[in-house]
């Protein structure tokens, strides 16, 4: 069945697994059938990023309590899950901030978010451009806006219109 509409989720803060958006889409999946629509005519597609992240923040707890005998170890890490994200997308790895430079974590999640995008269009739309809807949770907000940006503001010719954003027709943020 060809594919009428396409949806790509992104994840916000904190530790996620690459199936993270699975419970979505069964559920809106199946809200559609109950609402008399087929679901195959959505394609769905998630931006997993999590683990770009997750070994610095990792390896900076693992340090830190070897350093010394801290208490609260379950909220120090939760902390560092959850501010953690907002504090790598656009830090500077000298410490250093400037308005509007790239990070190469920045450039990293993007080339994550292009990757799902370009595998939504070549994949399951076939090369066929359809209205496209994104869902973002929390700070996948910021980073699909991001990205949205970018694309349509400076455009790679290389890529095709839908890969370029030009189709995107919702931005959903939860």
């Amino acid at each position: 069945m060809k594919k009428e509409l396409a949806c790509l989720v992104i994840h916000g803060i904190g530790r996620q697994t690459p199936n993270f958006a699975d419970g979505l889409n069964a559920g809106v999946s199946a809200q559609l059938e109950t609402l008399g629509h087929d679901p195959e005519v959505l394609a769905w597609q998630s931006v997993y990023w999590d683990d770009i992240l997750r070994p610095a923040q990792d390896a900076y707890l693992k340090a830190a309590y070897q350093a010394t005998d801290l208490n609260a170890r379950r909220l120090r890490t939760l902390l560092l899950n959850a501010l953690g994200d907002g504090a790598s997308y656009r830090q500077l790895p000298s410490g250093r901030r400037r308005g509007g430079e790239e990070t190469i974590t920045y450039r990293r999640i993007h080339q994550r978010v292009k990757d799902a995008v370009r595998a939504l269009y070549r994949g399951p739309l076939e090369g066929r451009p359809v209205p496209l809807v994104a869902l973002a949770h929390s700070f996948g907000g910021h980073i699909l806006s991001n990205y949205i940006w970018d694309r349509q503001q400076r455009p790679d010719k290389r890529l095709s219109s839908f890969e370029r954003m030009t189709w995107l027709s919702g931005f959903i943020t939860f």
